[in-house]
């Protein structure tokens, strides 16, 4: 296929044409209906950004990552797949904080959007009907993403955010479907509706040009994905990870192989994967270390995370997007080889002339005063360029989009912080701020927590979350580990004993946790009551810290009286249960009953002693639906 750029009426966008054997394309025709403006040299700094962001680059680039990201989200997708499988093995979910308003759809609902999901992921990388897919793939992802906090994962935070971005984007300029119909069956329906042949020299200009899209939707792009980078630096120079290589020392500690057996392996870990992620963003944009530093290290670098920890799709979608430091031009140039287009070929090497001559720059200068003042035909193209100093109207669409951009920017640059101003402890012990924050992998928690509850009779009972019957394997690994959650199940709770005809009281945590392999100490306030705290996790301002939660022990000095506790869970729940005549699971397990909820029990766990549950259905006739029961 051969390329022209048809100047749609009152847009001035460049898209990718069949050449028509009646109308040759002509190179020369470019340089003289686009005249070089020279660049004011008075003009001021918001000016000059104007004109970076829009001006125009080979789109080749970035479409190439659209089909990228396509197949890595249908991949994601199918991650996904046992999402609302899960959800029916639980009597609630656990929103993010703020974000509980959007209750579960059932878990038939549920597969349709994932299907959905997964066809609007097939759409984006064929680039058909592109804008509405990638709407699609942000409300249906966060979506799914944002209703149980145990399908935490970082990666998918990025996704959220990437999906967002790309429904700004003009990335089905070209290598897509859409660009296709647009170009070639459009046209030829709409000549066969008139009844005449099409005359492309009818629009107001045909020029010959690569499709391209504005600078600034590639760089929005490479600023998402350097954003993992950067702060996650910033997040690894803590005192566990740079002095204790820890948790990589107990990651490896239960690995084999030679690699995982050397004592400087976890260093070598935790001090290279710090200077990675500071110095890769760099590396990238500076386009001599590019292709020797930058390619060749990030390749290596997510190929290990791939080995050592199997996590996810995250190292394919970082690798894909090498693409968009790729030059946009070098895109355009491999995709004409492939196609064997020497019209294409021509075109690119007519654009890095011009791009060495430095004329893009004020060619799009004149496209924005051609554009403000009307359309204009080739003949009287020149009547349109500016002859003088005089500046260029900056349009409406483009002060919203520098706007937009700014207010992203602010947000990626402030909220990963915010644990630094608002929460005084470790985000990696109270989990405060952790969300959003770009802490990947810097924590290992272990320990126990139990449930003291008494109710309005005064009715004590002793309950181990993790072995509720209710609640799904992946939400018993982390409902103690994680105090929103926990919160979240204790105010469950309370529904629970409502359904039962009674009312809880008071909830109090007794727990015993160790981070990173440091000294156990208590993690909870065991003398406060859990129930004060309920709805108030990780407010603007406002930490749980000597409240409900602990504070994290200094590791240079042992661990205060105050805070130690007992390392055997069987022997902790022995001594909260002394005296009691009725075995506390039966107890608690005819709780459940009297609310209404009802479970089978499932096969062993791996790793746990435990049983795994699955609740298959909720009695419609009894006090308690699964509606009210999700919180």
């Amino acid at each position: 296929m051969s390329y022209t750029a048809a100047r749609a009426r009152g847009t001035g966008s460049a898209v990718e044409t069949p050449m028509s054997d009646s109308v040759p394309c002509d190179l020369d025709q470019k340089k003289d209906a686009r005249s070089p403006v020279a660049a004011n040299k008075s003009q001021g700094s918001l000016e000059l950004v104007r004109e970076m962001l829009f001006m125009p680059i080979p789109a080749h680039g970035i479409c190439t990552f659209r089909m990228m990201f396509g197949v890595v989200m249908f991949m994601q997708t199918a991650k996904f797949g046992d999402v609302f499988t899960k959800f029916k093995e639980t009597s609630m979910v656990f929103p993010y904080g703020g974000l509980g308003y959007f209750p579960p759809v059932n878990p038939e609902v549920g597969d349709a959007l994932l299907l959905l999901l997964a066809s609007s992921s097939i759409c984006t990388m064929l680039g058909l009907f592109t804008r509405l897919s990638c709407v699609l793939n942000f409300v249906l992802f966060t979506y799914v993403f944002h209703i149980c906090e145990s399908n935490h994962n970082n990666h998918y935070i990025l996704f959220c955010h990437v999906t967002f971005a790309t429904i700004w984007l003009d990335w089905g300029t070209c290598l897509s479907v859409d660009s296709y119909l647009r170009t070639k069956v459009y046209p030829e329906i709409s000549r066969k509706i008139r009844g005449r042949p099409t005359d492309v020299r009818s629009s107001d200009a045909v020029i010959c040009q690569l499709p391209t899209v504005p600078w600034w939707q590639v760089f929005m792009m490479q600023i998402l994905f350097n954003i993992p980078y950067f702060y996650g630096a910033i997040a690894k120079m803590n005192y566990d990870w740079i002095f204790r290589a820890q948790p990589p020392k107990l990651w490896f500690s239960r690995r084999e192989g030679w690699m995982f057996e050397q004592w400087w392996f976890p260093w070598f870990i935790a001090w290279g994967g710090t200077a990675f992620d500071l110095g890769i963003s760099f590396v990238l944009w500076y386009k001599p270390t590019r292709y020797i530093l930058g390619f060749p290290n990030a390749i290596f670098f997510h190929c290990m995370n791939k080995y050592m920890f199997n996590i996810g799709v995250f190292p394919i979608v970082m690798t894909c997007a090498l693409v968009l430091f790729v030059e946009p031009i070098a895109v355009s140039r491999f995709w004409a080889a492939v196609r064997n287009d020497r019209t294409a070929l021509l075109l690119v090497n007519n654009w890095e002339d011009r791009a060495r001559e430095g004329t893009h720059r004020a060619a799009a200068a004149a496209d924005a005063d051609v554009d403000a003042d009307g359309d204009a035909d080739v003949e009287g193209a020149d009547e349109h360029i500016p002859k003088t100093s005089k500046r260029p109207r900056m349009r409406m669409r483009q002060a919203s989009t520098m706007v937009f951009l700014s207010m992203l920017a602010i947000f990626h640059a402030l909220f990963p912080l915010r644990h630094f101003v608002l929460y005084p402890d470790s985000p990696s012990w109270t989990e405060e701020g952790h969300h959003g924050a770009w802490h990947m992998m810097l924590r290992t928690k272990r320990g126990w927590g139990l449930l003291e509850a008494v109710d309005d009779t005064g009715d004590r009972m002793v309950i181990d979350p993790t072995r509720d019957p209710t609640l799904n394997d992946r939400q018993t690994r982390k409902v103690v580990q994680r105090p929103h959650m926990l919160l979240l199940y204790i105010a469950h709770l309370q529904k629970v004993y409502k359904a039962a005809g009674r009312k809880l009281d008071t909830v109090h945590v007794h727990s015993c946790f160790t981070l990173n392999a440091r000294p156990l100490q208590r993690y909870y306030v065991d003398t406060a009551n859990a129930l004060d705290y309920v709805g108030k996790y990780e407010s603007l301002g406002t930490t749980l810290v000597g409240k409900w939660i602990e504070p994290l022990a200094s590791i240079s000095s042992p661990v205060p009286m105050s805070l130690q506790c007992e390392e055997n869970l069987h022997q902790a729940s022995a001594q909260l249960i002394q005296g009691s005549a009725v075995n506390p699971r039966h107890k608690f397990l005819r709780l459940l009953r009297e609310a209404g909820l009802a479970w089978e029990e499932g096969p062993v766990l791996h790793n746990r002693s435990q049983f795994a549950y699955t609740l298959y259905e909720y009695p419609r006739n009894s006090a308690i639906s699964s509606s009210s029961l999700v919180y």
